[in-house]
């Protein structure tokens, strides 16, 4: 058999087996095979995708979340394969900044758990989002209300309520990105939920959850009962 059927051969068993199991059932270095196979049509792309994900350190999500210019200079990766690798990691955040999860319930901490792991994965800086829910718990918005330059969070309650109102939100979640620390709350963290609370306490909207997504997981403060009476979802 010449090397030319069985590399077709072997894609072809890549593409049959997502067409089978979908994504859930690849390896990520077949994942990133697949993608190869559309920018680079004639070469075995088996150990170029093995090197891609190693120089990442394996982590998948880093490969998406480089810029173009880091992927141009690894090992087997040219522009057309750098371009189509940073497509692939553009669409989902697109989708969620152009308001395409208005129809995402957040009504539980699995439900917030699954969005924000689905969702937030192209966030790569310490930041606070806001997220605005209707009456039956639907996503409204999701975006980007400031960046913590130095690591602590200093929030301004009266511009997050009239956030909240401008969208006519019936309840607040806030989500804190740490990509580089633990997502245990910090002191910041905590005041920020104390003032927040205190300013709505006496308005019609409902203050749902606080969460924290770090480097080792992701944590809701309103499940926790250190903080659980702060929130009045």
């Amino acid at each position: 058999m010449s090397k030319e059927l069985s590399r077709e051969g072997h894609r072809q068993r890549i593409r049959d087996a997502y067409i089978k199991n979908g994504a859930a059932g690849m390896q990520y270095h077949n994942m990133l095979e697949l993608i190869l196979t559309y920018a680079i049509p004639r070469k075995d792309v088996k150990e170029t995708a093995y090197g891609l994900l190693n120089h990442f350190g394996g982590d998948f999500e880093k490969v998406f979340e480089a810029d173009y210019g880091t992927l141009c200079a690894i090992d087997g990766i040219g522009e057309n394969a750098a371009w189509l690798i940073k497509l692939f990691g553009d669409i989902p955040k697109h989708l969620y900044k152009t308001g395409k999860n208005t129809a995402d319930i957040i009504n539980s901490y699995a439900s917030a758990k699954e969005y924000v792991e689905n969702r937030l994965s192209g966030f790569n800086k310490d930041e606070l989002l806001v997220m605005c829910l209707n009456n039956s718990s639907e996503v409204i918005c999701c975006n980007s209300f400031c960046t913590v330059a130095d690591g602590r969070l200093n929030i301004e309650p009266l511009k997050i309520i009239e956030y909240a109102l401008i969208n006519k939100a019936a309840a607040l979640v806030l989500i804190r990105v740490k990509p580089e620390r633990s997502y245990k709350p910090g002191d910041d963290d905590v005041d920020s939920v104390i003032k927040l609370s205190r300013a709505m306490k006496h308005l019609e909207l409902n203050f749902n959850d606080y969460i924290i997504v770090g480097k080792d997981g992701t944590f809701s403060m309103t499940y926790d009962v250190n903080y659980m009476n702060y929130f009045t979802n």
